[in-house]
């Protein structure tokens, strides 16, 4: 019994949030602190896109975690970006995102073995964008914004994606405050809307429900000791 509990110790770490959750999300009207079942299925349909590009890094190295590989794509197209204004001065999230990915889509279809592993990021990305934009006024919008998100988090954010993260480092709405979080939030809002302008939605602040969910079965807690 013991070892059993060792084995499965991130579970049980886990099991009073997911079951508190889904007890929620069936009775109470499918609704868990305002997030409607169209923001779940969101969230999850972005998440199972990031998990195929974490997926293909540790298809490619062992050593990868598959969240070592959603982090190491966030990373990849902030730097491509930040380094890129040495090259291009009016370089923005749009191109490198776009840019970014497609190197990576290559990079994937040349050197997996399995190269219908590549495509499953690019299809899920479609049909994560079809589905949000479908549903979008069913989403949840422009809610628990107060204080730091209201005066600096979201407005750092609409000038990354809206402009670019140098117009947003070089006009920033409060001195002092850092603006990588901000950079995230948009690029998540990119490659799961699409749309020409940010706007703060439910859905995609949820992922991060998944992404630890995923950290957390990554880390092989049993293990420890």
């Amino acid at each position: 019994m013991n070892l059993m509990l060792k084995k499965n110790l991130y579970i049980l770490i886990l099991s009073p949030v997911i079951v508190n959750f889904l007890i929620k999300f069936i009775f109470e009207k499918y609704e868990v602190n305002l997030l409607g079942s169209y923001d779940f299925f969101s969230s999850l349909l972005t998440f199972l896109f990031l998990f195929t590009i974490g997926f293909n890094f540790k298809s490619l190295n062992k050593n990868f975690s598959i969240t070592l590989g959603i982090i190491s794509y966030f990373i990849s197209i902030y730097l491509f970006e930040t380094l890129g204004l040495f090259v291009f001065d009016n370089i923005n999230l749009n191109l490198s995102f776009y840019i970014c990915s497609f190197i990576w889509f290559v990079y994937f279809l040349v050197s997996l073995e399995k190269k219908l592993f590549a495509f499953f990021p690019l299809f899920l990305y479609l049909i994560s964008n079809f589905y949000n934009n479908y549903f979008f006024d069913l989403l949840t919008k422009d809610v628990n914004i107060t204080m730091d998100v209201l005066n600096v988090f979201l407005p750092n954010t609409q000038n990354i994606y809206n402009n670019s993260f140098k117009f947003s480092v070089l006009n920033p709405v409060m001195a002092g405050y850092p603006q990588f979080m901000s950079y995230i939030d948009a690029l998540i809002f990119k490659f799961s809307f699409n749309l020409p302008l940010y706007r703060s939605v439910l859905s995609n602040t949820f992922i991060f429900f998944w992404l630890n969910i995923l950290l957390f079965f990554e880390l092989s807690i049993s293990k420890i000791g």
